[in-house]
């Protein structure tokens, strides 16, 4: 966990907050400020920007008085104390000073708001009228749901741009747990032999163990609580299962599986008699990774998981020792007649060595201690 935020002791120049910490430097080697409030970044002491000038000059700044008054005539007109989300619009309309003037002169916003002596209405602080309309956001999604509402609810429907941001449920109720409590949407708790027995139910509609998948379609269906709320009370899922007796390997293995485990030995040693059976010899690592491919058996590498190594499968399966197939001269130098006719040329080391996988001849190694040296044999077989 990382060390906690300490505050700088400067308030927010946007929205008057002391939650404020130092963050390195701006331009010009300025300390640069993040507010934790309002989630936004400043330089101390700015540069004033006055009247409708592009430069920016720190003299001819206005008087108190005038904002005062500039704040009474825009919340006259407003019906309300103005925020600094009305701003934008009001400097497109050259109405107003821009907002680091009123920094400049009061220290914040919310400062000078105050001292207009306007009833403050920012994103931190909500009346009546603005904790019932987050109500009705919550009650709008418990319903749009069919569910009761967990904190993670609230985030997704933010991020779809359907509630408010979750600051302002904080701001508002002191949490958003608080705020889904208030709105009557709040999450059942459920006892520790509620959970038990929404394992077992989900355990007998599936041939395996329960995975977080299963745990998350119950709760998005409205039938259960959220993975979360297994986690808390047993720990960890596998917990969870060993609590509510569930199965913990597959229903199919013989003995106790680990994780990644799909067959057993047997079903393992049928595969590779099969596989065995219709090659017409005992197969090889490319074989069992060739038919794995195609979806007929396991890959060698779960032969050789299972059973130790891939010659201890082949013993389970009562494949004895494969010998080397012995080629006679003849034969050998047929086989390259044969693939010389094919390609036209004598064909290569690594030709041969493709050809020697697909069965049509003997390995490079094999013609070399038979008939000779590749390059030596060239011209023979190139006529």
């Amino acid at each position: 966990m990382g060390r906690p935020a300490t505050r700088s002791g400067f308030s927010c120049y946007h929205c008057g907050s002391g939650e404020t910490s130092k963050a390195g430097f701006g331009k010009h080697r300025k300390q640069r400020f993040y507010c934790r409030a309002c989630r936004r970044w400043f330089l101390e002491n700015p540069e004033i920007k006055t009247g409708k000038k592009k430069s920016r000059k720190t003299g001819n700044l206005p008087s108190k008085q005038y904002l005062i008054s500039e704040l009474k005539e825009v919340a006259e007109e407003l019906g309300r104390a103005p925020t600094t989300y009305d701003w934008p619009v009001l400097r497109e309309k050259e109405r107003v000073y821009p907002l680091y003037v009123y920094y400049a002169v009061f220290g914040s916003f919310l400062t000078a708001v105050k001292r207009a002596k306007l009833k403050p209405k920012y994103k931190q602080e909500f009346d009546s009228s603005d904790r019932e309309r987050l109500l009705r956001e919550l009650r709008e999604l418990r319903r749009k749901l069919g569910r009761p509402l967990f904190d993670e609810d609230v985030d997704a429907a933010r991020r779809r741009g359907e509630v408010s941001p979750p600051y302002h449920f904080v701001r508002a109720f002191g949490s958003v747990p608080a705020a889904i409590e208030a709105a009557g949407a709040s999450k059942k708790n459920y006892s520790r032999e509620e959970l038990i027995a929404i394992l077992r139910t989900l355990d007998a509609t599936l041939d395996r163990p329960i995975q977080r998948s299963d745990i998350q379609r119950v709760f998005e269906a409205g039938k259960g609580p959220s993975l979360k709320m297994f986690l808390n009370a047993f720990g960890t899922l596998s917990n969870a299962r060993r609590s509510a007796g569930t199965q913990t390997a597959y229903r199919k293995a013989q003995e106790p599986t680990i994780y990644w485990q799909k067959y057993t030995k047997e079903e393992l040693i049928g595969q590779l008699k099969a596989l065995g059976r219709k090659l017409g010899r005992k197969p090889t690592d490319r074989d069992i990774n060739a038919a794995s491919r195609l979806g007929k058996c396991a890959s060698a590498t779960t032969f050789a998981s299972m059973f130790g190594s891939l010659p201890a499968a082949y013993r389970a399966a009562s494949f004895g020792k494969v010998k080397p197939r012995s080629y006679p001269d003849e034969e050998i130098k047929l086989a390259l007649k044969k693939l010389s006719k094919k390609l036209g040329r004598m064909p290569t080391f690594h030709e041969i060595r493709r050809a020697s996988i697909r069965g049509e001849c003997p390995s490079p190694g094999t013609i070399v201690r038979r008939i000779g040296r590749l390059t030596d044999l060239k011209p023979q077989f190139e006529e």
